[in-house]
């Protein structure tokens, strides 16, 4: 097997364990909207510059761990994504190709991806949301 085969190999199995992924926050999401009372809890959250990016990464994981575990991973994929392709082309290609078999929620899936791959890549070659 070539590197090139075992690169599409591999971008098949990204792709299989992005969409699981995005299944399971989709399910996430909707369960966790269910749950919460008829317009609300809504917090107001403002840069508090003493506590930093961390404080507020940490409150997200704290926060909801589920939903963080699950679009770190989103993360982690898109990462090999990158790499196994060598471009955020790639990783462009690869968001069409998946949100296109959800026509539904395609719209959703492309937003929590572009979300979770923001800052993914090299030099001038890197992922912005």
């Amino acid at each position: 097997m070539t590197t090139e085969d075992t690169n599409k190999a591999d971008l098949a199995t990204c792709d299989r364990a992005i969409t699981e992924l995005l299944d399971a926050i989709l399910a996430h999401d909707a369960a966790r909207a269910a749950a919460q009372p008829q317009g609300g809890p809504f917090k107001i959250k403002t840069f508090d510059s003493s506590k930093g990016l961390d404080r507020l990464e940490f409150e997200a994981l704290t926060g909801d761990p589920v939903r963080y575990a699950l679009r770190e991973g989103l993360r982690r994929v898109g990462a090999e994504v990158y790499r196994l392709g060598g471009s955020t082309e790639a990783m462009r290609e690869c968001l069409e190709r998946l949100c296109e078999k959800d026509r539904e929620h395609g719209g959703r899936r492309g937003s929590i991806l572009d979300a979770a791959w923001n800052g993914i890549g090299e030099g001038s070659d890197r992922w912005w949301s």
